[in-house]
């Protein structure tokens, strides 16, 4: 009989040479949830070297620094999150994730 092999999923954070650091860009305007992305961020062993609270803030600072990574409110002060993801990709190879505690149509 054929038993098909078992199969681990793999640690969400993996450990040793193959894991890459990121420098990651994080921006919400609610002080908790901007802090515990960034506990979040670096206990996954990555570096958080923005954190910010509004989308102004997040384009001055991703392009200064060149982040790898951004993770951004959609609803935010001064600029949104989508409109500064906009004007931050056209100058930053970086990747994103939007995230928002409202509802989407």
């Amino acid at each position: 009989m054929n038993n098909p092999p078992q199969t681990r999923s793999a640690p969400i954070a993996q450990t040793g040479p193959q894991q890459r650091t990121l420098r990651i860009a994080v921006a919400d305007d609610e002080p908790e949830m901007c802090a515990f992305l960034q506990k979040l961020c670096e206990h996954l062993g990555h570096q958080v070297i923005v954190a910010v609270d509004n989308g102004q803030d997040l384009i001055d600072a991703c392009l200064a620094t060149h982040p790898d990574l951004i993770i951004t409110d959609v609803i935010m002060p001064e600029v949104d999150g989508l409109e500064a993801l906009e004007q931050i990709l056209r100058q930053v190879d970086a990747k994103a994730i939007v995230i928002t505690a409202h509802d989407w149509p």
